[in-house]
């Protein structure tokens, strides 16, 4: 298992090591003292609320200096959207749904000479006609971030064969999540399988992955990374998008 493990870890050359960052301006909301309680560092209150979205750190960064205590307050903001998952949680209904037909791309997460490739391939193959184009749902992400192309949910839609449904039982849809940092063709064969038993599958573009991507990233770094409060972000706008989907 090590081995297999430092194997998988180390093949990859574009990983990027970053520093540890707490990330409050990510929970800006739920850093506010109108909430009851101020979990931000002082400057960012008021200062970061609005800037953030306009004018976002370098490379996704965070634009606040770690501080004395900053421990101890991501602790009580965590405990505080436990308190109130329900807020945190909680979102209005996109109102801009929308299937797209589209091309499938790779939207490589590496640089290995045979991912490229294959990249390279699917490119061809779609500017010449010579692949077909496959329905995606669209939609603007409830939770919105710095990065616009993040903020446009895309989900795969593999709608059941008629043929594949059995007679007297109801529709049924299910919605795959691949693994972090995977690209954008990662479980489509198990969405293809699903639609084998009649199933329709719906195979969602996690935050920060495939089509998502902020252009300055070759993996999906901002989706988990050395950044507490825009991993939690993150999260928060997968597990919302996954209701959205549901809506």
């Amino acid at each position: 298992m090590t081995r297999w493990e430092t194997d998988l870890t180390t093949r990859d050359t574009n990983r990027i090591v970053r520093p540890l960052e707490w990330g409050f301006d990510w929970l800006e909301d739920f850093s506010d003292p109108s909430h009851g309680q101020a979990f931000a560092p002082p400057e960012l209150v008021g200062a970061i609320a609005g800037d953030a979205r306009n004018n976002p750190p370098a490379r996704g960064e965070s634009r606040l200096a770690p501080q004395p205590g900053d421990l101890d307050r991501m602790i009580a903001l965590n405990q505080e959207i436990v308190r109130r998952s329900d807020d945190f949680f909680g979102y209005e209904t996109p109102t801009d749904f929308r299937i797209e037909q589209r091309h499938q791309l790779l939207f490589p997460t590496n640089v290995r000479p045979e991912t490229l490739a294959q990249e390279a391939e699917m490119r061809r193959q779609a500017e010449a006609g010579e692949s077909e184009p496959a329905p995606f749902l669209r939609f603007t992400s409830a939770v919105r971030t710095p990065y616009p192309e993040n903020d446009q949910m895309n989900a795969r839609w593999y709608p059941a064969p008629e043929s594949k449904r059995r007679p007297g039982r109801p529709k049924q849809a299910i919605i795959v999540m691949p693994q972090w940092n995977a690209d954008a063709i990662s479980h489509n064969v198990l969405c293809r399988l699903f639609n084998r038993f009649g199933i329709s599958a719906l195979r969602l573009s996690q935050p920060y992955h495939d089509i998502r991507r902020p252009q300055e990233l070759e993996r999906s770094d901002y989706a988990v990374s050395a950044n507490v409060g825009r991993t939690t972000a993150a999260c928060r706008q997968a597990v919302v998008d996954i209701r959205s989907c549901m809506d």
